[in-house]
C-alpha cells in the first residue's frame, strides 16, 4: 500500500507543535522587551508583534519563522548584552517548525485543508 503524511498533524503532534510556536513566540517577545526596537527603529517593534500573532495564530507560519530567525539575528547584531548562545535554542526551534508545518490547530490548517498524501512504498516494476 503505501505511508499516509498528513499535511498538518493533529493529537499529541498538533499539541507539539503549539507548544513549538509558542516557544518561538515567547523567546522572540523577551527580546522585544529586553533589547527594544532592532536598531533603534521604531517600525521594527510593531512587525516583530506582527511576526508574534501568526505564530500564535499559526498563520504564514514558514514565513513568520524565516523573520523570526532574522529578528533574532538582527538582535545579536545589534544589541549590547545580547547573549548569543540562545540563537543556539530559537534558529532551530523556528527551523524544525518550518520542516514539520504548523499543525492541525493553526489557522494555517483551516485556510489550505488537512490533506492526506499516501506516499509509495513499494518499488515500481
Amino acid at each position: 500500500m503505501g505511508r499516509l503524511f498528513s499535511m498538518f498533524p493533529s493529537g499529541r503532534l498538533g499539541i507539539g507543535l503549539i507548544a513549538l510556536r509558542f516557544c518561538l513566540v515567547s523567546i522572540l517577545l523577551l527580546h522585544a522587551y529586553r533589547f527594544g526596537p532592532i536598531l533603534s527603529w521604531s517600525w521594527t517593534t510593531p512587525v516583530l508583534l506582527l511576526i508574534a500573532a501568526a505564530l500564535c495564530l499559526g498563520v504564514a507560519t514558514p514565513q513568520a519563522c524565516m523573520l523570526s530567525c532574522a529578528a533574532e539575528i538582527g538582535f545579536a547584531l545589534t544589541a549590547a548584552g545580547f547573549d548569543a548562545t540562545v540563537l543556539i535554542l530559537s534558529i532551530p526551534v523556528a527551523i524544525a517548525l518550518v520542516l514539520l508545518g504548523p499543525g492541525a490547530y493553526s489557522l494555517d490548517a483551516h485556510i489550505f485543508g488537512r490533506r492526506v498524501i499516501v506516499l509509495p512504498t513499494d518499488n515500481p516494476r
